[in-house]
């Protein structure tokens, strides 16, 4: 997690409470001084401005607005070639649809079985675009 802005006074508290932490929930925890440290970790396109980026700040949160990739911080921009909100079309259950024909792990005496042929879970995302 990344925590940005925060106030002079919990600042200077922050030593005390990431003493309170677990080395490992330490190793997630990043408080930072200058929101411009976050371009080290992440494009500029996916980053508001407020943040440091070139985004414009959201007023919307819900469906979270995803910008598309690439996403590693040296990015110059979105791919423009990439299909816009195609997050909209990855539901739960597409998900566990991808889930049940994920290959199993093979068992003593046999090997790796692959999905069986199915309907091609592609050609109903490429319907509905």
């Amino acid at each position: 997690f990344y925590v940005c802005n925060v106030p002079g006074m919990v600042m200077a508290m922050a030593p005390l409470a990431r003493s309170l932490l677990t080395e490992k929930q330490k190793l997630k925890l990043l408080v930072l001084s200058d929101v411009r440290e976050l371009l080290k970790d992440f494009a500029p396109h996916q980053l508001e401005s407020d943040l440091g980026g070139s985004r414009k700040v959201a007023m919307k949160f819900l469906p979270f607005p995803l910008e598309a990739g690439p996403f590693h911080a040296v990015a110059t921009g979105p791919d423009s070639d990439a299909v816009p909100g195609l997050h909209r079309f990855q539901s739960a259950e597409a998900m566990r649809a991808h889930l049940k024909q994920a290959p199993t792990a093979p068992t003593e005496g046999s090997s790796a079985s692959s999905p069986s042929p199915k309907a091609d879970k592609g050609d109903t995302l490429s319907q509905s675009l």
